[in-house]
């Protein structure tokens, strides 16, 4: 099954992306700075992510390697 991240919802991509990376929800609300049930509620669709909120989580979600310069 192909996932095509561009025809998703943010709280949809954000989920995928978490799930992929074997976080917990509880783990990347923490890395990215923002409370758990904020996380939640973006992923489920109940709340717009802010700009902030989509640089924190993008910012948690990269590759250690993109970090790197690798």
């Amino acid at each position: 099954m192909i996932l095509r991240l561009d025809t998703m919802s943010p709280g949809q991509r954000f989920r995928v992306l978490r799930a992929a990376r074997g976080l917990k929800l509880w783990e990347l609300a923490f890395q990215a700075g923002l409370p758990q049930g904020r996380l939640s509620e973006i992923e489920t669709g109940r709340r717009i992510p802010t700009d902030k909120d989509t640089e924190r989580l993008n910012a948690a979600l990269r590759p250690d390697d993109e970090l790197h310069g690798g």
